[in-house]
């Protein structure tokens, strides 16, 4: 009984979307470049505490390198993207774009929550 209950409400919570889509591109772009950045540096070695001053001088002297090609601008982080391409890489943009598309998601879920009527709930919750 429990059962066929929450695989009702999955069933309805699916019919909601015909394909998942956002109208905030703008948002989900953004995650999703954060995320793959981040997923990717996890793939390389975070210096130790020991290179700590080495890595902020060779990071500050790469900054001024590219920077005299025309790059001005940069930031650490921007450093990332001139690793070359991981053999995951497919893998590592599918996991960015999934973990940013629910996370916009959730946060669409949370403020339709907030605006609407508390009233709503208590019929929704046992249909």
């Amino acid at each position: 009984m429990l059962a066929d209950n929450a695989l009702l409400q999955i069933h309805k919570t699916a019919s909601l979307e015909d394909r998942p889509f956002t109208l905030n591109d703008h948002y989900l772009n953004d995650l999703h470049a954060r995320i793959l950045a981040r997923l990717k540096d996890k793939r390389y070695p975070v210096p130790t505490s020991e290179d700590k001053d080495n890595h902020e001088s060779n990071v500050a002297q790469a900054l001024a390198c590219l920077a005299l090609v025309g790059h001005t601008g940069l930031k650490e982080e921007d450093l990332s993207k001139l690793r070359p391409t991981d053999d995951y890489e497919t893998e590592l943009d599918v996991m960015a774009e999934t973990r940013a598309y629910w996370q916009v998601a959730y946060k669409v879920s949370c403020e339709s929550c907030v605006t609407r009527n508390p009233s709503d709930w208590l019929t929704t919750a046992h249909d």
